[in-house]
């Protein structure tokens, strides 16, 4: 008797815990089920707000915040047309916030980041927000609401590696930025004096030290070298490009692939070797400004306007006719020049590929409608009918409004501005139309304005631009910690004695054929085979 009762008992026990077990269990089922229910209902409400296709890109209007730098040109946004009409596009309402230089970080360190980074993102931030921090949106998981941008890539696949972390993931879109005054060497030259002297505009080295070493004699210049870059800054990435590219293959005077995927640093080169020899032979002749290490912009624009100078990187001042005898303005630009070593015409292209554009904050609620409206800076047609926005309105503004083409074939195109501005047109635009664009695609070789503009712009696209190669990746190269560290400790070193060996040569200070064995070995005890393996390892995963 008393075991039946202890296991009557006990089945009454095992009962009762089942059944608070079960009703436990079906409370918590239930609360389970309300939740998801509520989940998949707000899911709804916001997908039904969304529209993965077309315009609006919401029903109802959402807002966002992003910031932009406090530059003295720019308008406020509820003032500047391509602001407003995107806005009524696709009902997403900006709410912006000026930051002053240097405030940029703080929004970083408070913690207190907007919905999207409009621009400002570079590597270093990448690295330590995205990659590390973790931050940033993943730009592959929308990729789906970017078809503008898909096809971008496969016009540019560069753009597309440039922005590819070695994590995979895509953090910042890319700028792609070619125009009709892409041109980063500038040969520019006053055709009048060439025909003085009775010649061509020259095609080799050789002709081009005829024909300047003629402009000279003539006493065309006053006497004053008849080739004069702007400043130093000018004649290193200006002057020193257009030149060396003509005594060999290559078009990168520092690190570049040697045609089989090694990376070589230039400056040891052959080629670099026979470019200085002839650069010194400039020099010693006159033809070269003995003073190009030390002028500034100024006193050499004084020359140019002065008809002091026959070769430059920088006409600009020679805007107005009165600069000219016959109140004509005589300017070109010249094509790439060959020697002996190449018979390739061919120079260095803009940079015109960059990866600092928007970024994303991980918190932002609405990261799909965001790329949705990013992609509308990578549309090469018109996004609605009638709305004058594509691509290029992003750097001109609102077409009908802000700009137009003069011509049925839409080569050239004019500015609109009223009358009663009185600064320039960029100006104007960067307070009523558009600030400076900073991510998307404007390739476009259209020209507007007169004078000494178009001449210019007409002269790149035809002698400059069509012979431009893309540089070596440098500045898109995504390095490692270990790489950056060894770059920062030697490069600087070993830039600052490139520089001085390289005036030396030119001035004829030092005999390069007595010197070059040691000057090259000296730069291989400063460590420049370190960085060039250190460039080498980010090169071949660039590669792959």
């Amino acid at each position: 008797m008393r075991l039946k009762s202890k296991i009557f008992i006990t089945l009454i026990v095992i009962c009762c815990i089942t059944a608070l077990m079960t009703g436990c269990v079906t409370t918590k089922t239930t609360e389970q089920q309300g939740s998801d229910k509520q989940e998949m209902e707000t899911s709804k409400e916001e997908k039904k707000n969304f529209n993965e296709t077309g315009y609006p890109i919401v029903n109802e209007k959402i807002t966002v915040k992003s910031v932009y730098s406090n530059h003295p040109y720019y308008g406020n946004a509820e003032e500047m047309s391509l602001w407003t009409t995107l806005e009524e596009i696709t009902n997403i309402h900006i709410d912006w916030e000026k930051y002053e230089s240097g405030q940029f970080e703080l929004y970083f360190v408070s913690g207190e980041m907007p919905d999207f980074f409009m621009n400002g993102i570079n590597a270093e931030k990448v690295y330590k927000y995205g990659i590390e921090g973790g931050l940033f949106y993943d730009f592959n998981d929308y990729l789906e609401y970017m078809p503008n941008l898909r096809k971008i890539f496969e016009k540019y696949p560069t753009a597309e590696k440039a922005i590819i972390q070695d994590n995979g993931a895509i953090y910042t879109l890319p700028k792609i930025s070619r125009s009709s005054t892409s041109s980063r060497t500038r040969p520019e030259y006053r055709t009048d004096y060439v025909e003085k002297v009775g010649m061509k505009p020259p095609e080799t080295v050789d002709e081009f030290y005829a024909v300047a070493k003629a402009v000279l004699d003539a006493g065309l210049t006053g006497g004053y070298a008849p080739l004069i870059p702007q400043d130093e800054y000018q004649f290193r990435f200006r002057t020193e490009p257009y030149f060396f590219a003509a005594f060999g293959e290559s078009i990168d005077l520092d690190f570049a692939d040697d045609g089989t995927g090694k990376v070589i640093f230039n400056r040891m080169s052959e080629q670099y070797k026979h470019y200085l020899k002839y650069m010194n032979k400039l020099y010693k002749d006159n033809i070269l400004e003995n003073e190009y290490l030390t002028m500034d912009r100024a006193s050499t624009d004084a020359r140019v306007r002065a008809g002091q100078a026959a070769f430059f990187n920088g006409s600009g001042s020679l805007l107005s006719e009165e600069y000219f005898e016959d109140g004509v303005i005589h300017l070109d630009v010249l094509p790439p020049l060959t020697s002996e070593y190449t018979s390739t015409k061919k120079g260095i292209g803009m940079d015109f590929i960059s990866t600092s554009g928007p970024a994303i904050n991980k918190e932002c609620p609405y990261p799909a409608e965001l790329c949705r409206m990013f992609d509308m800076w990578y549309a090469t047609e018109e996004v609605v009918p009638g709305s004058g926005l594509w691509c290029d309105c992003f750097v001109y503004g609102i077409y009908g409004k802000d700009w137009r083409y003069t011509d049925e074939a839409r080569t050239t195109f004019e500015k609109i501005v009223p009358d009663w501005w009185e600064g320039s047109q960029g100006e104007y635009s960067y307070k009523y139309n558009v600030w400076e664009f900073d991510f998307g695609v404007f390739d476009n070789m259209m020209v507007g304005g007169t004078g000494n503009s178009l001449i210019r712009q007409l002269g790149y696209i035809e002698n400059d631009i069509p012979y431009q190669r893309e540089r070596f990746p440098v500045h898109l190269l995504k390095l490692r910690a270990d790489e950056q560290s060894v770059i920062t400790s030697k490069y600087a070193d070993i830039e600052s004695f490139v520089l001085e060996w390289k005036s030396k040569y030119i001035a004829g200070i030092e005999n390069i054929d007595e010197t070059w064995d040691a000057y090259c070995k000296a730069l291989e005890q400063m460590g420049i085979n370190d960085v060039i393996a250190a460039y080498q390892a980010a090169y071949d995963r660039w590669n792959k």
